[in-house]
């Protein structure tokens, strides 16, 4: 018992501890990485940014150009799909700047990011004025460090990481619409990130149905009539509101993983795909099975009880594997 309630104490404040998280600096040490294909070679002296396509003007600008441009500073915070997330204070030259240098032609839509290990995404120009996205060359103070893609990076505001292109060694502007790496591959083009795609969201919903299911798991035991532990039960989890608490607890189970997934498949074009995923499909298979267990429990409390039990905690056990495993894609990087 104490273990439930120690359980979902942890997942709130694991909740709290993610949302904190934001807006706190992280070094650049610590700051998360991910790459398509490892860290490419490049030699600053021979490097350039090309701004081409359906423009008036091609630049052609080698790091000394990018330097001499007014530049801006910024806190931006970069959120990977899968979970990780970090921020820290960006320098460099705002792409609206490259574009009104470059000017696109009436006909332009979108800019494709190239980078130097052969990964693209793209914007829209909407997209790009909205967000203020910045080409950053120094992170925290510093110039920016090799491990976070040295000399030139993409940073956009409130999108998902997988727009933060690295390396970025051209800007091609386009009259249609183009789809990057991982777009191709099935990921969201729309990368914005808001209320309904913001995971938060579903850490609180997560956070709320582990609260409440550790009451009605309590209350479970105080009203068992075999277990050693239902006399040492306090009264204040044995009222009459096991049931319905235990119906909030399932639907706001289900609610949460119908969230998950309709997030997961828009973003990532693909639902199981992790081990966390999996696992939280079992616990709504199971969490439905001690569901309807519970109805049948009503009208035969003999036949059906220790079927409930065991269903209703493996459940419950899952759904604390669930977290554990959210919180370990969130942190571990």
């Amino acid at each position: 018992m104490a273990i439930i309630i120690l359980a979902s104490m942890l997942v709130a404040a694991s909740f709290y501890g993610i949302t904190a998280r934001e807006g706190n600096i992280t070094s650049n040490d610590d700051f998360f990485t991910t790459s398509i294909n490892g860290e490419p070679i490049i030699d600053v002296e021979k490097w350039t940014l090309t701004v081409n396509g359906t423009v008036g003007d091609v630049l052609v600008l080698d790091y000394q150009d990018v330097l001499d441009l007014e530049k801006v500073t910024a806190l931006a915070t970069q959120r990977c799909v899968t979970g990780p997330s970090d921020t820290a204070s960006w320098t460099g030259v705002k792409v609206s700047e490259l574009l009104r240098m470059a000017g696109p032609d009436p006909e332009a839509r979108e800019v494709v990011f190239v980078c130097a290990d052969g990964y693209t995404t793209s914007l829209t120009l909407d997209e790009i004025e909205g967000s203020g996205a910045w080409l950053a060359y120094e992170m925290n103070g510093e110039v920016l460090p090799v491990q976070h893609r040295f000399p030139l990076r993409l940073v956009v505001p409130d999108f998902w990481g997988y727009k933060w292109a690295k390396w970025v060694v051209a800007m091609v502007v386009i009259d249609y619409d183009y789809q990057g790496y991982w777009e191709e591959r099935g990921w969201s083009d729309d990368a914005s990130i808001n209320t309904y795609s913001d995971w938060t969201v579903h850490a609180a919903l997560l956070t709320s149905a582990a609260i409440i299911g550790g009451y009605v798991a309590i209350g479970g035991l105080g009203a068992s009539r075999t277990s050693r532990w239902a006399k040492k039960v306090p009264k204040f989890f044995q009222g009459p509101y096991h049931a319905p608490l235990g119906m909030l607890y399932y639907l706001l189970v289900l609610i949460v993983f119908a969230w998950w997934a309709f997030q997961t498949y828009d973003l990532r074009g693909a639902v199981l795909y992790s081990f966390h995923g999996r696992m939280a499909a079992l616990t709504i298979i199971v969490a439905t099975a001690g569901a309807v267990s519970g109805l049948y429990l009503r009208k035969w409390p003999d036949r059906h009880r220790w079927w409930h039990s065991m269903l209703n905690d493996a459940g419950y056990l899952m759904i604390l594997i669930t977290i554990v495993l959210g919180l370990q894609l969130a942190f571990l990087q």
